[in-house]
């Protein structure tokens, strides 16, 4: 009976241990606070195989993403991406000027009428590219200066082939070289008085065209637009029984559709950077000239179409430059001639790089026709500019002459100091 319990007791003492000594093999050593070292006095360490340890395949520096992708300062920041899935290009520009503008003028009586003011003239960001394929393009630009925030430029641009596109959106209207110069790239602080007599800006439309920004040995582009421009006018809602508004938007879409048909074309020569004014580039004769019409048609039935037409030329050699403008406008509603414009302007860039700066002068003038138009508009300029880093940093200084009909020379002077940096 005794050997019977003794038997049962160390049964039961041994199923109790065994969980402990599972437990105490399964416990990692970091728990326990014990190596094999450490372990009870005259048991031997164990000793463990030596595992082998696989090393890992080499992974690829580079994914086939990052072997098609780049990014860099091309005329602006950008980023692209070419693979067999389509082309990709970003990229982000921005300009601003700074303007001090003097503006002096006879208030009769031996007194003068002075207004100094600095403003920003001008603050573009632009976004352009392409996009699925480089036949896809597009271009987007904003304007924050002045006080108001503006959208001047956006369109689509579908190449029908290498060297035939398809264009549709709102940017500068086609029709004169001053005009399509980007307002970065002139040589005083700003355009001409023709360019306003002659309704230059932007408008809405679609257009064929070459390529002609680029200034190809022949460059051309047709097409047609709103006849609104880019301005918004404001319509508003009347109420029919007190006649007064009582609500209204802004917009650029015309009510009634009066269309304007451009058409321009020209030559330029021996790589001539014919949108770009000042002989920066330096080196033998390079000559462009070209011609444009606008024909505003009369579909809304108000008998005010106007018509225009323009011939303009530019030629460069060693840093001199020589570029010219001549227009004329009709009646409105009718074909006779009501005022013929022009301007020349010549320059000289001096010394190289850094040191460089350019000397200008510029003669404008407005002529009225018909029995009763008045005498002539005249402007006379003279410019000074220091280009460290091309059009892209300078300082501008043009001091003007604006002489109404019957006016004098110093009846209104102008001074502006422009500086502006573009990236």
């Amino acid at each position: 009976m005794t050997q019977q319990r003794i038997g049962i007791a160390v049964a039961v003492a041994g199923l109790l241990a065994a969980p402990a000594a599972v437990f105490a093999q399964e416990t990692p050593e970091e728990e326990t606070g014990e190596t094999p070292e450490e372990g009870a006095e005259g048991m031997p360490a164990p000793t463990e195989e030596p595992v082998a340890v696989t090393e890992p395949e080499p992974v690829e520096a580079e994914t086939e993403m990052a072997e098609s992708a780049s990014f860099g300062y091309d005329k602006g920041f950008y980023i692209a991406h070419d693979n067999d899935k389509g082309s990709f290009k970003l990229k982000i520009g921005a300009r601003l000027q700074t303007l001090l503008n003097v503006d002096s003028q006879d208030a009769g009586l031996s007194t003068r009428q002075d207004r100094w003011a600095f403003s920003i003239n001008r603050a573009r960001l632009t976004f352009s590219g392409h996009v699925f394929t480089k036949k896809l393009g597009y271009k987007l630009q904003t304007d924050f200066g002045k006080g108001f925030v503006v959208l001047k430029d956006f369109y689509l641009d579908g190449g029908l082939n290498d060297k035939v596109w398809l264009r549709a959106g709102q940017w500068k209207r086609p029709f004169s070289r001053q005009q399509i110069s980007s307002s970065g790239n002139l040589e005083m602080v700003d355009r001409a008085i023709t360019d306003k007599q002659f309704k230059q800006g932007r408008d809405v439309g679609i257009v064929v065209h070459n390529g002609y920004e680029d200034a190809p040995e022949l460059e051309w582009v047709a097409g047609v637009f709103n006849g609104q421009g880019d301005k918004s006018s404001f319509t508003p809602v009347v109420d029919e029984v007190t006649g007064e508004v009582t609500n209204g938007s802004f917009s650029n879409v015309p009510k009634d559709f009066m269309p304007l048909f451009i058409g321009r074309i020209g030559i330029n020569k021996n790589g001539l950077k014919g949108y770009s004014e000042a002989d920066l580039e330096g080196g033998p004769l390079r000559w462009g000239v070209g011609a444009a019409v606008w024909v505003e048609g009369d579909f809304d039935g108000g008998d005010d179409e106007q018509h225009q037409a323009t011939v303009d030329a530019i030629a460069k050699l060693n840093g001199m430059s020589a570029s010219l403008g001549v227009f004329a406008q009709t009646l409105a509603g009718d074909t006779e001639l009501a005022t013929i414009g022009s301007h020349v302007q010549v320059g000289k860039v001096f010394g190289e790089k850094t040191r460089r700066m350019n000397g200008v002068a510029r003669y404008a003038v407005l002529m009225p026709q018909g029995d009763m138009a008045e005498d002539p508009t005249h402007e006379i300029v003279v410019g000074w500019g220091w280009l460290p880093h091309g059009h892209n940093a300078k300082l501008q200084l043009d001091l003007s002459s604006v002489i109404a009909p019957g006016g004098k020379f110093a009846d209104h002077l102008i001074a502006r100091l422009q500086g502006q940096l573009a990236f």
